[in-house]
């Protein structure tokens, strides 16, 4: 049995309510079947904790397990979902999500502006990923708030997105920048996937069903092509240490990078250069080439105008 399919069990008939089945854009950060197969998925266990809480919102560990996406409209707008599996403590560790959009003028070497904190000033992606956009995702307190914050780093132009408690549908409020381009929702309750011993076996990383889902406007995004690219980790809460939890993975056995890529704390991430670790610590997802966009919507719209008929 694929294993993407035996994910379907654990989130169980709640999950059956996806993007593309539902009325309107409704995140609740679990696999549906739109999603499909895993696109990108682990290959090393996490040295960031491995959450056994079981608690919708409050995990006690962070983990990426797998990266899942569709695209879809609403309202006659084409957006582009993304699932990452897994968690992401709630101690306000980040999950930090780069996208290279095609259009080669993004950043290779973080040089900074669009609000990215100078922490990431100096992280070198591999060869041929060049970021124009950013999403830094975190979650704690009590109650709890899930918090967002993007930028377009070709424009210059970013900052806080907004918050919501990472159950309500994905809409975000309290945010000055994006609003209604970028929607986030968290599921904590994963207990699966990859376990934290990263010098051990690997885990089946497929097994995670919930985690982190976003729906990202394609009007935000601007692809150039009918290709997107996506580097994601798992940061520490200062923006200034990087676990070893990136999709694309980091080779087996890889510990947390830190700052300077070799587990050190810096203060900063300068020091990590992803050409040093085998592989690519991204990976690409399908999207509406641009002259498509509008055929989507319309089709979304024809779909909308029978389900009211």
């Amino acid at each position: 049995m694929n294993r993407v399919l035996r994910a379907t069990s654990i989130i169980g008939a709640a999950a059956s309510a996806s993007l593309g089945m539902a009325g309107g854009q409704s995140l609740n950060g679990a696999w549906n079947a739109s999603y499909g197969s895993a696109i990108a998925q682990q290959g090393v266990n996490t040295g960031f904790g491995n959450s056994n809480s079981g608690n919708l919102q409050y995990a006690n560990g962070s983990e990426l397990d797998a990266a899942f996406s569709y695209t879809a409209t609403y309202s006659g707008a084409a957006f582009t979902n993304l699932l990452f599996t897994g968690n992401l403590e709630a101690n306000f560790n980040k999950l930090v999500i780069f996208i290279d959009n095609g259009s080669g003028a993004g950043q290779n070497t973080i040089s900074g502006g669009a609000g990215l904190p100078g922490q990431y000033t100096g992280f070198t992606f591999d060869a041929g990923f060049n970021a124009t956009h950013y999403i830094i995702a975190n979650g704690g307190g009590g109650p709890y708030g899930y918090y967002v914050d993007a930028g377009d780093l070709v424009a210059g132009v970013g900052g806080y997105a907004g918050s919501n408690d990472g159950q309500s549908g994905g809409a975000l409020s309290g945010g000055g920048y994006a609003g209604g381009l970028v929607w986030a929702a968290i599921n904590n309750s994963n207990v699966l996937g990859v376990d934290g011993n990263p010098g051990g076996a690997l885990v089946d990383p497929l097994t995670a069903a919930t985690g982190m889902e976003f729906s990202l406007a394609l009007s935000w995004l601007n692809p150039t092509g009918s290709t997107i690219r996506i580097c994601a980790f798992i940061n520490g809460g200062g923006h200034d240490y990087a676990s070893n939890q990136f999709l694309g993975s980091l080779p087996a056995f890889q510990g947390n990078l830190g700052g300077d890529g070799n587990g050190n704390y810096t203060g900063n991430l300068a020091g990590i250069n992803l050409n040093n670790f085998a592989g690519d610590q991204f990976f690409t997802v399908t999207v509406p080439a641009p002259g498509a966009v509008a055929l989507l919507a319309i089709a979304g719209l024809a779909r909308g105008r029978r389900r009211s008929a």
